[in-house]
Parts: C-alpha cells; structure tokens; sequence
C-alpha cells in the first residue's frame, strides 16, 4: 500500500505551522480581504452554517433571533466564523456563491458591518467605536453608556440590514473591572451599555448581533460579561440569542479543516476506499485473533472522512483539548503540521494514515510542540528518545530491529498530554486501544505488544492506573527501584578512595592518626562508613583490595 507522503501533495508551508502565526484580528481581517481566496482556505463546519443561516434569516428580516453567542476556548475558531460571516454579509455575490443552499440568502443586498476587537481600547469605548465604523462617529457624544434608546436611535439613523460583532470581550471588561468608578468600576458601565445594545438589537428587526466568549480564560472578565448576557438573553418566555460552537473538536468535521489547510490534493475517492477495505481487513485480522474488539471495525468505516488522518487522531486531541494554554482549532492544527513533518522529513515515511505514534521525537519542532502543551520532559528523555540514543524505547528498538517500542510510546505520550486534574480527566490509553490505532495493513499487532510489554517492566515514568497506560511528570516504582539498586550496588566514595589507594595528602589527618608512611594507622579513620569492620588490616595507603577489612 502506499504511504500518504506518496499519495498527497501538501500545501505551501504545511510543514511549518505556528500557532501565533494563525491569530486573525476581526477589526483588520474584514477590510480589505479578497473573500474569494479566504473561503478557497476555509471548510464549512456545521457551526459556520448554523451561523450563517441564522444572520441571514434576521438580515431579510424573517427571523426573531437577533444573534448568537460562539463559544469555545481560545483558538477555537470564533474569529474566523466571525470573518466568514462579515463578508458574506457584505457581499450578496459571495453569498449566492458560498453558501446557494441557505434560505433567504438572496432577500437583501450588502449589510453593514461593524466590527470589535476586545483587546482594543479605543477612547470612545465599544460604542463609539461602533458608531464609528457605522458612519456616525458623533452619536455618542458623551462617555456615558447608551442606553437601549440610544442604541436604537443609532441602529435607525444607520439603516438598513446591520451585522455587529464584539469578539474577545472578556479582557476588556477584565481591564476596565480595575478602574473604579463611583461606587462600582468602569467594568460595570460597560457592562450596562453591552445590555442595552442587546436589548436594542432584539427591537430593531434587522440587526444581528454576534458576540464571543473565552472559556477557561480572564475569568474575571468573563464573569462580566456573563452577568450581561444573563441581564439580555430572557425575554419573557424567548430567547433573543442562540449559543454557536464553532467547531466540534470531537467529531470528523476537524478533519475536513485540516485537509483543506494543509493539502492541496488528495488521492482520487476510490484510491481512499482502497484504503479503508485494507484497514478492514487488518482489523478484522485482529478481532478474529482476539486482540482487538469488534468496536474497533468502526475506525475502518470514518477513514473515508478522516484520509489522510487515523479516526484515532481527533479522539486523542480531545483528551487534552481542555488544557489551561491550548488552542484547540489553531492547536490542533500545528499540532497535525508536526506529525506530516514527522512523515514528510522525518522517520515515518511509511504512513499510510497518519497516527499519534507516527510523531518523530527526534524532530525539534515535534518535541516543543509536546512541551508546549504538557511539560512531560523526563518522560521523553528517560523513556523515549535524548541525544544520547540510550532512552528505554531506542535501545529497545535496536534491539528488535523495528520502531514499535518508541511508537507505541510516542502513542502514549499524547494521550497523557491532560494537564486539568479532575474526577472527569482522562489520560492514557488502555493497551486494546493502543493495538487497534496501530493496526495498519501489513503491521503486525505482535511486535507492538512485545514492545510495549518491555515498556511497562522498564520504562521510569509509564503509570497505570485502572487498566489505561500514561506518562506522568512522576517517576513510578520501576524507577524508585532502579535508583535504591544503584545505590546499594555502588560504594561510598570514600569506600572506593580507600579501595583504590590512599587519601588525597590534605586529607591525610582524617584517615589517619599520622601521615601515611606505610604504617598501621592507631586507630579507625573517621573515613570509614557505618556498617564497616573494626578489624585493622593496612594502612589506607595500601592497595590491598581488603583495606580496613571491607
């Protein structure tokens, strides 16, 4: 069969990622951009469309829902839904284009978009910033906040279909709970404009709100915020705005966004098919031997939405998609650029899918992304791989002529990437799962399981806890074990000084009652540890191997 690096061709700079590089800003994205080329770079998840319908039935004016709030952590992808709505919005073109299936979608000409950033801090506040961008700079004459009135008012005057997007509020109203400001803070004024605005949007019939949360982060400014969309969201027995989770990180649709940014061609539908039946057939192989469960024919059935990737790729990203730091979408996306250069440049050219065990650890680039994410470095060095070439899974590998030891342990390490210690927290892999994500058509399951058996009896820092396999920052009892041998195994050192010859002259009058001339010393040295014989044998000098009857 072959390898993905044979069937594929990757995009410009696919192997070359960078989380930071992947930031999009909202008030500087939508100016300007060609949406032509940005929607050639971007996959329609069911949380897009969901949105999209949603503005587009309020913009014609046949919807009561005046807006959504996108939830996720940071990285999720909400900037990006944010974009993709603004400039459909704006240009009724790229809509028939884009989206032709969307109810509504040709009821009304270009929208008008404002648009604001959180992290920004204008002296107008939000507002005047919005009334700006609405061409109305001199609405909000004043600092204070609008009330709903004046929202209203500002809505009118502007005319027509109207998209307004807040994104990243948290840490602006993070900055501003720091001002005081009567008795309360500023964080508090711009908690009520935010509620006014919302409730003004809900009245005015063709005003579409878009807003944007960060969960697990600025907790202080999401509490705000969270206050303020509690105070607009009821009305009486409706609700005014819906929740949006722009991409789910569980599911196949995370494939289809890393195909489309990181390949510019896959192999024809039938070649992936091809692909499929050959891991049936390798997992069907497994079950009847009783090494795999009957669950595991499932993987063979969603290759045909996950090619190039391995079903198992998302499950295992999922495990660790909560840690305090990562940026699931953006993450997860360089995360997926380390493992094609794992296989492009690194040792896995032989992928026909591309798995969590194909990650090179010798590649620097996959070893700070690993860092990056959980700070599992004695693992990695002990067990893994160092420079050395002396880690437990190298000289296993050696040994063995193949590289299942240190995949099978690279499997291992990104399944225990969960930092959040928690009753709900999982980590690790139990060892049947372990032999089904590997299972690939000519890769037996036998050697894996060989390697992985030496692993548990000698690696220092795999654990296990109810049935599932980990690394952790922690040493386990193999470890502890090996350290007290050592011990116990190697002398003292002054056990070893008196062994091999006499002491350092300087140290003379320590061991001995005199100068060593080659004389009994009178009495014991004070040299001589705990647990040695009194017995006077020669002096330190001597090289008798018996030296103070040791």
């Amino acid at each position: 069969m072959k390898s993905i690096k044979e069937l594929c061709v990757l995009r410009e700079g696919a192997l070359e990622v960078r989380v930071g590089e992947q930031i999009e800003n909202l008030e500087e994205d939508i100016r300007g951009t060609d949406g032509r080329a940005f929607f050639a770079g971007t996959y329609v998840t069911r949380g897009l469309e969901e949105l999209v319908r949603k503005a587009v039935a309020r913009l014609a004016g046949q919807s009561s829902c005046a807006g959504v709030v996108l939830k996720q952590a940071l990285g999720g992808g909400k900037t990006h839904l944010m974009k993709c709505a603004a400039l459909l919005a704006a240009d009724p073109e790229l809509r028939r284009e884009v989206m032709p299936g969307v109810p509504h979608i040709n009821d009304f000409g270009a929208a008008r978009v404002a648009a604001f950033n959180g992290r920004n801090r204008p002296p107008g506040f939000f507002w005047g910033e919005i009334a700006r961008q609405l061409g109305l700079p001199n609405a909000f004459t004043t600092l204070e906040a609008p009330d709903s009135g004046a929202w209203k008012n500002l809505f009118r005057r502007a005319g027509g279909p109207l998209l307004v997007m807040l994104d990243e509020m948290p840490p602006y109203f993070e900055y501003y709970a720091t001002q005081p400001s009567g008795n309360g803070t500023v964080a508090d004024i711009i908690s009520n404009a935010y509620t006014n605005m919302l409730v003004a949007a809900r009245e005015t019939g063709q005003a579409f709100m878009i807003v944007s949360t960060l969960e697990g982060a600025h907790a202080r400014g999401s509490r705000f915020m969270n206050h303020a969309l509690r105070d607009a969201v009821n009305d009486g027995e409706r609700r005014m705005l819906d929740s949006v989770t722009p991409v789910e990180l569980e599911g196949n649709e995370i494939y289809g966004i890393l195909r489309r940014r990181l390949f510019r061609s896959l192999p024809p539908e039938e070649v992936i098919a091809g692909v499929a039946e050959d891991f049936r057939r390798s997992l069907e192989e497994g079950v009847k031997a009783g090494v795999l469960d009957a669950a595991a024919l499932q993987d063979a059935d969603s290759i045909r939405q996950t090619y190039p990737f391995h079903p198992s790729f998302s499950k295992i990203a999922a495990l660790f998609k909560d840690n305090e730091g990562f940026q699931q979408t953006r993450g997860l996306l360089e995360l997926a650029s380390r493992l094609l250069k794992s296989i492009w440049q690194g040792s896995s050219g032989d992928a026909c899918l591309a798995g969590a065990q194909h990650f090179d650890p010798s590649l620097a680039d996959v070893r700070d992304k690993f860092r990056d994410i959980a700070r599992l470095d004695g693992a990695l060095a002990r067990d893994i791989w160092n420079e050395q070439g002396d880690a437990f899974a190298q000289e296993l590998d050696r040994r063995n002529g193949h590289a299942c030891a240190t995949r099978a342990a690279m499997m291992l390490m990104m399944s225990s990437l969960a930092e959040n210690a928690g009753a709900e927290t999982v980590r690790g892999l139990a060892p049947r799962e372990l032999f089904r994500y590997v299972t690939a058509p000519g890769a037996a399951v036998a050697p894996f399981r060989e390697a992985l058996e030496e692993l548990r009896g000698r690696a220092w820092y795999l654990h296990e806890e109810d049935g599932r396999l980990y690394f952790d920052r922690n040493e386990n009892l193999t470890s502890k074990l090996s350290r007290r041998r050592k011990s116990w195994l190697t002398p003292p050192s002054s056990v070893l000084r008196l062994r091999t010859g006499c002491a350092p002259p300087w140290r003379a009058s320590a061991c001995c009652t005199s100068p060593c001339r080659g004389t009994r010393p009178r009495r014991r040295p004070a040299c001589v540890p705990w647990g040695i014989s009194r017995k006077r044998t020669t002096c330190c000098s001597s090289t008798a191997p018996a030296a103070w009857g040791i």
